[in-house]
């Protein structure tokens, strides 16, 4: 897969989503971000599958602590091959297992609107999971990993039913890149948690 600005050579288990479009335009975001001189010593990559965006952000930003996590065990396996071996890689739902503040959050969440179905072998759940996971999915991850985060840099898509509004509720949103496909249009979303007075 390759960007603008590098070319990355990955595994990718059959049953790992593979790095797509909204893959390349989360890759250009952390490069925009380090273009402008921004440092993040705690980064973390939520629901990393390949371990693409968490390989990117260690060779841009060079952090002091670096983890990827996912629900599901293949991307785990895939990401440990993919992944330096000083990053902590774990299985886990959302940030529930690891108790640190994050100067940096990326997520590229489940943002289809469709429930993943009971159907089907194993390997096609866990692709259906780590594209689809209804509005529920998305809100709960967004809103977890906002918490946890100073920045969270969040893929959105027009499909999502988390709209630009809800986000905008809760935190400031930049928009470091957007995409147009016939169906939809994704965009990278640079978010900052909004501050409540009281």
């Amino acid at each position: 897969m390759c960007t603008s600005w590098k070319c990355f050579k990955l595994y990718v288990h059959k049953c790992v989503y593979k790095p797509a479009e909204d893959s390349v335009l989360a890759l250009e975001a952390l490069r925009e971000l380090r273009e402008r001189g921004l440092e993040y010593e705690r980064i973390v990559d939520v629901g990393t599958g390949s371990g693409i965006l968490a390989l990117a952000a260690y060779e841009l930003f060079k952090p002091s602590l670096l983890a990827a996590i996912d629900i599901s065990p293949y991307a785990v396996q895939t990401a440990k091959l993919n992944l330096p071996e000083e990053a902590h890689i774990a299985q886990c739902n959302g940030l529930k297992c690891l108790n640190t503040h994050w100067d940096l959050a990326i997520l590229n969440p489940p943002y289809l609107p469709l429930e993943p179905s009971e159907r089907g072998d194993p390997c096609t759940k866990w692709l259906q999971i780590s594209w689809s996971g209804g509005g529920g999915v998305m809100r709960s991850l967004t809103l977890e990993t906002l918490k946890a985060s100073n920045e969270v840099l969040l893929v959105h898509s027009t499909l999502s039913p988390v709209t630009l509004e809800e986000l905008e509720a809760v935190a400031s949103v930049e928009v470091l890149g957007a995409e147009k496909f016939f169906f939809e249009e994704i965009k990278a979303l640079r978010l900052k948690r909004r501050t409540t007075r009281g």
